[in-house]
């Protein structure tokens, strides 16, 4: 029995190394795979370090860079982002006086918000547009609502609807933090108060009493399940335009926090050099006529160089994870897109 027993364990030990060679053949080739992407990453991180301060250098050292962005900022704010001149433009827009206990954030002080409210014109979408829910976009993270203003057209010149816009407290037209505000985020229950503020006031300019369909974008997504978390009687249908699944957020939450917050700073305090205005400009060149042709290409990049814009958006950062963790908490994995767990693996 001794000299079975000899005789099976060594051969079952082979047969058991024999077996596990290809899955340590596969991990040595990861290994090797993850060593070539990290030296490849490596590379290119210094090569557009170099790039980086290249630029950095002439358009500092020479003065170009500054000067520039100094007169494109006062122009800006003389026409691009003065808010006579854009709702002299817009009829459709107007600012929107809150209440200070509506968000926190606020430091307890009223505010004014930027709202877009297009309905059809003519006699028949007009008949049809009281059969028809209003629509309403949250906006997304560095987002504002001219960023999804065609989208905001085409629902209501093509398909008749009531659409309503809007920028949050310190995003895009609206008014920045107050210099009183304590840095505090704006939370989950901040941003759906507000936007509920809107959606009551506009019902009351509509006279309407419909439950709405919301749109949300990106972060706006998360606003609208966060919303319909606390309002669930006032939404009717919502659409997710690619929102962030909770549980990718979730994993890399910290990563997430950080790096978004840090790139967020970085860019406020190089935004006198003009390199934020150049690099939103090259990123955005693709996607400007996406955007439709309701606002300029000075008003699109204008409201993304201002100091509001990175103040605001670094701290969204917060605020998106306050409402991804609400609609987790009302709705556990139904509040994610549609990923099984090795996809939110290789997501994550």
């Amino acid at each position: 029995m001794t000299t079975a027993n000899n005789s099976t364990t060594p051969e079952t030990a082979g047969g058991s190394k024999a077996s596990l060679q290809p899955i340590k053949s596969e991990e040595n080739h990861f290994g090797v795979l993850q060593l070539i992407v990290g030296t490849v990453k490596i590379i290119f991180g210094m090569l557009f370090g170099l790039v980086f301060l290249v630029i950095f250098l002439l358009v500092t050292i020479t003065g170009i860079g500054p000067l520039i962005e100094y007169c494109q900022s006062k122009r800006d704010e003389k026409e691009a982002l003065n808010h006579d001149v854009i709702l002299q433009a817009h009829p459709e827009m107007f600012l929107l006086d809150v209440p200070g206990d509506i968000n926190k954030a606020s430091g307890g002080m009223a505010y004014r918000v930027m709202v877009r409210l297009t309905k059809p014109t003519s006699d028949y979408d007009t008949n049809n547009a009281n059969n028809l829910p209003p629509v309403i976009f949250p906006g997304g993270l560095a987002s504002n609502l001219m960023t999804m203003s065609r989208h905001q057209d085409e629902l209501t010149k093509q398909h008749g609807f009531t659409v309503v816009n809007f920028d949050r407290l310190g995003v895009g037209l609206s008014d920045p933090y107050p210099s009183s505000f304590n840095k505090q985020p704006p939370s989950a229950a901040d941003v759906a108060r507000e936007m509920n503020f809107v959606m009551s006031h506009c019902e009351s300019v509509l006279q309407t009493k419909n439950k709405w369909i919301c749109v949300g974008g990106s972060m706006g997504a998360n606003v609208a399940t966060a919303f319909m978390t606390l309002y669930p009687n006032r939404i009717g249908g919502f659409f997710n335009l690619d929102g962030l699944p909770h549980a990718f957020l979730q994993i890399q939450c910290k990563k997430f926090l950080k790096d978004g917050q840090m790139i967020m700073n970085m860019m406020r305090r190089l935004r006198w050099t003009g390199l934020p205005r150049l690099a939103f400009r090259l990123a955005l060149q693709s996607t400007l006529p996406v955007m439709g042709d309701a606002f300029t290409t000075r008003q699109l990049i204008g409201v993304m160089c201002r100091d509001q814009f990175f103040v605001a958006t670094g701290l969204e950062y917060t605020t998106l994870m306050s409402c991804c963790d609400l609609e987790c908490a009302a709705w556990g994995k139904q509040a994610t897109t549609e990923c099984n767990d090795e996809s939110l693996r290789l997501l994550a």
